[in-house]
């Protein structure tokens, strides 16, 4: 049975990029200047602490939308209230907090690139931190394109869109009087359709035949279609879904690893570990170690 684990927060949610996409994303033009590492929610997050003595590999903002939390950094203590946000440069010693009282709810970002020391400096010289800044749904509903982005799969256009609706979010942030309301009204696509499929059936295993069946398109045209609209296969997507999720189990709930191998659809735990591994470039318990958000 799914349950959360004790040091979890209930309602929480979180996606960490892996390595090998990481790497392509800093050797990409579009992404290298900017892109999303981890994204995450934890809301009324009790008992919520990180401490990085040598810093984090990439930049950190954190955006509290209730409750109270601290932050130190450069030998200053910070208090954090509703409506305030506060970054934390790349590889800078901090820790940070929720308030044991009135534990915080917050929206984090990591990221990096070539360009994110700029943007950095600038969050930073804009106003002393943490800064507030007026909650807006639509800021927010920047932060929730980007985690639904990434959680269709690590297709090249994902992962631009993703970037590209980070620079409008930390944009929303520095600029708050110019930020505007941006609406997205596309019609979904086979692909897209597919991609929604995948995630309904996560905990299924489905043949390509099956998938094709799903989009409406014969086997053969669909792997044409799909590997030209994401740059991967059919199966090759579906597996990375399966392991982002099986991330998610491991993040925020005690299941055993034979049980989100089972309820990813893998018979074989091993196999799984070994699956979780070549695209994580961690066992499943190493993964479980790392400390997030």
């Amino acid at each position: 049975m799914r349950t959360l684990k004790a040091s979890g927060f209930e309602g929480e949610r979180s996606i960490v990029v892996p390595g090998p996409i990481i790497a392509g994303l800093s050797r990409s033009e579009v992404s290298d200047p900017l892109y999303v590492a981890c994204i995450g929610y934890y809301p009324q997050a009790k008992y919520h602490f990180r401490e990085r003595r040598t810093g984090a590999a990439e930049n950190i903002l954190i955006y509290c939308v209730g409750g109270r939390g601290w932050y130190e950094l450069d030998g200053s203590r910070h208090e954090v209230g509703k409506d305030q946000f506060f970054v934390l440069p790349k590889g800078a010693a901090h820790r940070y907090g929720a308030d044991r009282r009135d534990p915080w709810t917050i929206y984090w970002v990591h990221f990096a690139g070539e360009k994110a020391r700029e943007l950095v400096a600038l969050l930073e010289a804009r106003s002393e931190q943490p800064r507030s800044i007026a909650f807006l749904a639509e800021r927010i509903g920047l932060f929730d394109d980007i985690f639904e982005a990434l959680s269709m799969g690590y297709s090249h256009e994902n992962l631009m869109y993703a970037s590209m609706c980070l620079w409008h979010f930390l944009g929303s942030v520095i600029f708050p009087d110019q930020f505007a309301r941006i609406r997205n009204t596309g019609e979904e696509t086979n692909i897209q359709k597919l991609i929604y499929f995948m995630k309904r059936h996560i905990a299924e295993q489905c043949s390509l035949a099956r998938l094709a069946g799903a989009a409406g398109l014969s086997p053969s045209h669909l792997s044409v279609r799909f590997k030209k609209t994401t740059g991967y296969s059919p199966l090759q997507y579906f597996t990375q879904l399966k392991i982002q999720r099986a991330c998610q189990y491991l993040d925020h709930t005690d299941m055993e690893i034979k049980e989100i191998s089972a309820a990813l659809g893998f018979s074989d735990p091993l196999y799984f570990s070994r699956v979780f591994n070549k695209l994580m470039k961690a066992s499943p318990k190493r993964y479980r170690l790392r400390k997030k958000g």
